[in-house]
C-alpha cells in the first residue's frame, strides 16, 4: 500500500467467506502512523502490480495531508527473493523507480520474474521490503 507519507507498506488483503475483500495484516499499523480517526474516509485506488494508492479524508471531508512529499529518487537495482515450500530460495533483479514520491513502479526484470514464477492473473504478490533493494515476495495462487 503505497502511504501519503511515501513509505510503500506491507498490508494483507483477504477474502471473506461472501468473497468480499477486507485489509488484514499490517492495517492497524498503517492507520495508526497515519493517526487515521473514526469517520475518516480511505479511499483506495489500484495501481497495478499489487500497489494500492490511498488518499484520507478527514470527519470535515478533506483531502488529509501528510507533509512534503520526498524528492524524487533514481532508478535502482531491486532484489526479488521467493522462498519454496521446500526452503530454497530463488532471486531475481528487476528495476525499481520511485514513481509520484510514493511508491516504486518495477520495470526490466519483472517480466522474467513473472514468467519464471509461472504467475495468472489472480494470483496475489505481497512484496515484505528488508532493504530498500532487497524485498521478500510471497506468491498465493488464486
Amino acid at each position: 500500500m503505497a502511504s501519503p507519507l511515501g513509505k510503500v507498506w506491507d498490508v494483507g488483503v483477504g477474502r471473506d467467506d461472501d468473497g468480499r475483500a477486507f485489509l488484514g495484516r499490517g492495517w492497524p499499523e498503517f492507520a495508526a502512523a497515519h493517526g487515521l480517526g473514526v469517520g475518516w474516509f480511505v479511499v483506495l485506488r489500484h495501481e497495478g502490480g499489487g500497489v494500492l494508492a490511498v488518499k484520507v479524508f478527514d470527519t470535515t471531508c478533506c483531502l488529509k495531508e501528510f507533509g512534503a512529499p520526498r524528492p524524487a529518487e533514481e532508478s535502482s537495482t531491486i532484489t526479488l527473493i521467493t522462498t519454496t515450500s521446500k526452503g530454497s530460495s530463488r532471486s531475481w533483479e528487476v528495476v525499481g523507480r520511485l514513481y509520484k514520491n510514493a511508491y516504486y513502479l518495477l520495470g526490466a526484470g519483472l517480466k522474467r520474474f513473472c514468467h519464471d514464477n509461472g504467475l495468472k492473473v489472480g494470483d496475489v504478490c505481497t512484496f515484505s521490503v528488508v532493504e530498500t533493494t532487497l524485498w521478500r515476495v510471497i506468491i498465493e495462487r488464486c
